[in-house]
């Protein structure tokens, strides 16, 4: 209402690159590319706590969903993922399949399917109660930068390095349609909020709105010649 700081959440020794508010609204989670750690920051008083043990440190991608924590565990080539309950404060299970790097993650809670895509280019979909894939998305020839489910559950949209977007079907991955014009890496893509629209941004400035029903590109918007 009136853009004043009203407090300044400290606790990061690197680059934040991850923010989730609590279900209650009363924390946030963040998280960090430069240190690793992923912490909780008390609303009121400012006060940061580790989520995770020391030896437990994350890589670079998480999601934060209620009392859990999917994240990608730190090392030289992290290509698993673990799901760590805050409560208990134990590791309830990891997925493993993916060859490299893994730069994406999305959930839907409904159905406990989790997504994931990485630098390897695949693209999976795993049940959370037993770790195993369930269905793989095949389609880009490069690394897949990011993912977003769309609001009702049945797309999925991914963003990759070969310069394009898929829409799938989220249950069975099948390719609905490819989302091309950007002419360097896709690097975000997101639906909006009552998924008649998808929009892509790339490392060529541009941000592109698109058609879901028909794929048609709706508008571009250009800010300036730096990545986004």
């Amino acid at each position: 209402e009136t853009g004043t700081i009203v407090q300044e959440l400290v606790g990061h020794d690197g680059s934040v690159r991850y923010l989730a508010f609590s279900e209650d609204g009363q924390s946030l989670i963040s998280g960090s590319f430069g240190d690793s750690n992923i912490l909780r920051h008390n609303l009121d008083t400012g006060q940061a706590t580790p989520l995770l043990p020391s030896d437990a440190t994350s890589n670079d991608e998480l999601l934060y969903v209620s009392d859990s924590l999917f994240f990608v565990p730190q090392g030289e080539d992290p290509t698993t993922i673990a799901l760590w309950n805050l409560e208990t404060n134990e590791m309830l299970q990891t997925f493993e399949g993916h060859l490299g790097i893994i730069w994406a993650l999305d959930i839907n809670p409904a159905t406990q399917i989790l997504y994931s895509g990485s630098r390897d280019s695949s693209l999976y979909a795993w049940d959370i109660e037993s770790g195993d894939i369930v269905a793989e998305f095949a389609g880009h020839s490069a690394a897949i930068f990011d993912i977003d489910l769309s609001p009702d559950g049945t797309r999925l949209v991914s963003a990759s390095a070969d310069q394009t977007a898929i829409v799938w079907d989220a249950v069975t991955g099948e390719q609905l349609m490819t989302l091309y014009a950007h002419t360097a890496s896709v690097s975000n893509t997101e639906f909006s909020p009552d998924g008649q629209f998808i929009l892509t941004a790339g490392a060529d400035g541009r941000i592109i709105l698109w058609d879901v029903t028909t794929g048609e590109l709706r508008n571009i918007y250009v800010g300036g010649q730096n990545a986004l």
